[in-house]
C-alpha cells in the first residue's frame, strides 16, 4: 500500500513536471514566433486603392509596377501610378524608406489657359463641375467600390457601396505651365495620412 502510494505520488509529480515543461515550451514558441514575425513581417502587395486602410505594403512592388517617383517637397516623395486622367499614389519620407506615410488620389478635371494677371485665387475652383466629369469620376471610383453621393461647386462627396465610409474630394487649381502661355489645371483630390505617421500626429 505504502509502495503503491509512493509510485502514485512519483507518477503524479512526473506528469505535472512534464505538463509544466510542455507549457513552458509552448510559451517560448509563441514568443519566438511573434518576435520573428515582427522582424521578418511580410508586407502586403499594394492594392492601389486610395480609400482602403492598407498602408503597410511592400514598396519594392511599386517600383516593379513602374510607378513614377515625384517630389512632394520637404523630403517627401510620392510613388504614383498614373493613368490617363487620374493617379493613385503612396507617400514616403525620404527615398529608400520602407514605410508609407500617406496615400492619396488625384482626378484631373479641367484645363484653363489665361494670363497670370487675369487669374484670381479660388476663382476656377468655384466653377460648376460638369456632368461629364462626374460620370467619369463615377466610372473610376467604381473599381474602388465607391460611388458619387453629392456634387458641390468645390468638392465631391463619395460614399462606399456599403454606405459606411464617406470621403470628400476637394477641388484645387494649380499652375501647370507658365510658358509660353500659362495653363491652369483643376483637379479633385484627397490626401490620407497613415494612422501612425508623423503627418497624422501633426494634424492632431
Amino acid at each position: 500500500m505504502h509502495k503503491a502510494f509512493k509510485r502514485f505520488v512519483l507518477l503524479k509529480f512526473s506528469f505535472s513536471k512534464a505538463m509544466n515543461y510542455s507549457y513552458f515550451n509552448y510559451i517560448i514558441i509563441i514568443v519566438l514566433t511573434c518576435f520573428l514575425f515582427t522582424i521578418f513581417k511580410v508586407r502586403s502587395k499594394p492594392t492601389y486603392n486610395p480609400f482602403d486602410d492598407l498602408f503597410q505594403i511592400d514598396l519594392r512592388q511599386l517600383n516593379e509596377d513602374g510607378c513614377d517617383t515625384l517630389s512632394a517637397e520637404c523630403g517627401y516623395w510620392n510613388l504614383a501610378k498614373i493613368e490617363e486622367d487620374f493617379a493613385v499614389y503612396y507617400q514616403i519620407y525620404q527615398l529608400g524608406s520602407k514605410y508609407v506615410e500617406a496615400k492619396g488620389f488625384v482626378f484631373w478635371m479641367d484645363t484653363f489657359r489665361m494670363s497670370i494677371n487675369d487669374y484670381r485665387p479660388n476663382m476656377l475652383d468655384s466653377f460648376p463641375i460638369s456632368s461629364t466629369k462626374v460620370d467619369r469620376l463615377e466610372e473610376i471610383i467604381h473599381k474602388f467600390k465607391f460611388s458619387v453621393d453629392t456634387v458641390l461647386r468645390d468638392q465631391v462627396r463619395i460614399v462606399s457601396q456599403n454606405k459606411i465610409d464617406t470621403v470628400v474630394l476637394g477641388a484645387h487649381t494649380y499652375l501647370e505651365r507658365y510658358q509660353p502661355r500659362p495653363i491652369y489645371v483643376r483637379r479633385l483630390d484627397v490626401f490620407r495620412p497613415a494612422p501612425m505617421s508623423p503627418i497624422q500626429k501633426f494634424k492632431k
